[in-house]
C-alpha cells in the first residue's frame, strides 16, 4: 500500500512539473523579448465602456505596419494612461473589426508616433492637438470630431 501511494505523489508531482513547464514556455511565446512596446487589447475597449479601468491601452501586434486606424491617447501624469479609436476620425472603423493599432515605445518610454495616435496630457486638449484633429478630420468634420473626443474624455476621467 505505501508503494502505490508514493508512485500516486511521484506520478502527480511529475504531472504538476510539466504542466507548469508548458504553461510557461506557452506564455513566453507570445511575449516580446525586447519589451519595447505595448501591444494590449481589451473587450472593454471595443465596447466603448464608461470608466478609466474600460478605457486600458488599445493596440494588436500587426508585424509592424502603420496603424490603419487614428487613436487617442491619453497619457497621465501617473504614469497611467487610457486610449480609445474616436468614430469621427475613423468611420470606417467597425467595434467587431480588428482594432490594427499599436502603440510602440522606445527604450525612453516616448511613444513612437506613426502620425496616426493623437496624444492628450493629463485629460486637457491642447491648441496643438486640435490643430492636429482639424488636420485630420478637416474643417467640416472637425467640430463633430472634437466634441466626441472631449465627451470620451469625460468618460475616461470619470466626469459622466
Amino acid at each position: 500500500m505505501p508503494n502505490k501511494r508514493k508512485w500516486f505523489l511521484i506520478t502527480i508531482f511529475t504531472l504538476i512539473l510539466f504542466s507548469s513547464g508548458i504553461f510557461i514556455t506557452l506564455k513566453n511565446m507570445g511575449e516580446n523579448p525586447n519589451n519595447d512596446s505595448a501591444n494590449l487589447q481589451s473587450d472593454s475597449a471595443m465596447e466603448g465602456g464608461s470608466t478609466l479601468d474600460s478605457f486600458p491601452l488599445i493596440g494588436v501586434e500587426h508585424g509592424g505596419e502603420k496603424n490603419k486606424y487614428y487613436v487617442v491617447y491619453i497619457k497621465l501624469k501617473g504614469g497611467g494612461a487610457s486610449s480609445f479609436i474616436p468614430e469621427a476620425l475613423n468611420p470606417d472603423f467597425k467595434f467587431d473589426s480588428d482594432t490594427h493599432v499599436s502603440i510602440s515605445f522606445d527604450d525612453n518610454g516616448n511613444i513612437i508616433n506613426d502620425g496616426k495616435i493623437i496624444i492628450i496630457d493629463n485629460y486637457e486638449v491642447s491648441n496643438s492637438t486640435k490643430n492636429q484633429i482639424k488636420e485630420i478630420a478637416g474643417e467640416e468634420s472637425y467640430e463633430e470630431a472634437i466634441k466626441e473626443i472631449e465627451e470620451r474624455i469625460k468618460e475616461a476621467r470619470g466626469d459622466i
